[in-house]
């Protein structure tokens, strides 16, 4: 006999693994998980956060503006 293995739950654990693996990645930037990230990956995480920034100075311009004007 063979053994029958559950596909449904083995696809849920890669899911779940991946989940923590970006969340890990994204929402705490930690030396720890950094040191196990590829290079690129390392890279895309420094423009992520670049873009954040630039997004949020943009937002901070276009409220003062809007006081302005108002």
């Amino acid at each position: 006999k063979k053994k029958k293995i559950c596909i449904t739950t083995r696809k849920k654990k890669v899911q779940n693994q991946q989940k923590t693996l970006t969340k890990n990645t994204v929402n705490k930037p930690k030396l720890k998980s950094v040191k196990r990230l590829t290079t690129w990956q390392t890279v895309r995480l420094a423009i992520r956060s670049v873009n954040r920034a630039i997004n949020q100075t943009d937002t901070n311009k276009t409220d003062r503006t809007s006081q302005r004007y108002l």
